[in-house]
């Protein structure tokens, strides 16, 4: 599969997973798996959060700043 993410559909979210700022997502969904390329602004976070009955991998370009992964 090949996914172009500048053809998807960019969506801005607020606090994210209750976490603080903004997140540019932009995800490709075949309704089986969901691929994502997210973009955290500058001083903002993603909430804690779970994933039961599916999993999550993260894969970091560009980090800025300092990254804490504090995952469950």
């Amino acid at each position: 599969m090949i996914i172009d993410f500048e053809k998807t559909e960019e969506k801005v979210v607020e606090n994210f997973k209750g976490g603080n700022g903004t997140l540019i997502m932009r995800a490709a969904d075949d309704g089986k798996v969901k691929i994502m390329r997210n973009t955290l602004t500058a001083g903002s976070s993603i909430g804690m959060h779970t994933h039961e009955g599916n999993c999550e991998v993260m894969y970091i370009i560009k980090p800025v700043g300092g990254i804490n992964l504090v995952h469950t």
